[in-house]
C-alpha cells in the first residue's frame, strides 16, 4: 500500500499493474521469487545480480516517461521467478520493476514492490533497504 500512497499522492510516474487484479488473476500468498538487480545501482551496492524476495501483496511497477531520470534498480525477468511457494498469474510479473528510484523536487521516493524486511526474516535484502538509508 506504501507503493500505491506514494504513486498517488506524489505524482509519481509509476502504475501497480496489480492494483486491481482480481484474486484469480494474480495471487502470491507468502512466496519467493527471482528478482534481477542493477550492480550499477546505489541501492543494490554489494548484493549479487540476483536476490530471492519474499512477495505477499501485489505490487509490480510499469514506469512512465518522467523529466527527470529514473533509476529502475530491480526487476523480474521474464520466465521462472517463482523459487518457493506457489503464485497465480505469475507471468503477471514477468519484466516489470520492483524497485525503482525516482527524482522528486530536491530528494527522491524509493518504491519497493516487495517486502524488503517482512518481519525481520529477509536477511537476503537487508542491504536494499539500508543502502536507501546510507546514499
Amino acid at each position: 500500500e506504501a507503493c500505491d500512497f506514494d504513486i498517488e499522492h506524489l505524482n509519481l510516474p509509476a502504475v501497480n499493474v496489480l492494483k486491481n487484479a482480481k484474486r484469480e488473476d494474480y495471487f502470491a500468498p507468502g512466496s519467493l521469487f527471482k528478482l534481477n538487480l542493477d550492480p550499477r545501482s546505489e541501492l543494490t551496492f554489494g548484493m549479487p545480480k540476483t536476490a530471492s524476495i519474499y512477495i505477499n501483496n501485489g505490487v509490480a511497477l510499469e514506469l512512465k516517461p518522467y523529466v527527470h531520470e529514473i533509476r529502475e534498480s530491480a526487476f523480474y525477468g521474464s520466465r521462472n521467478l517463482l523459487q518457493s511457494g506457489w503464485v497465480v498469474g505469475e507471468e503477471r510479473l514477468w519484466n516489470k520493476i520492483a524497485l525503482a528510484e525516482i527524482p522528486v523536487g530536491k530528494g527522491r521516493a524509493i518504491l519497493y514492490a516487495f517486502r524488503v524486511h517482512h518481519r525481520g526474516q529477509m536477511f537476503g535484502t537487508f542491504k536494499l533497504l539500508f543502502n536507501a538509508f546510507y546514499n
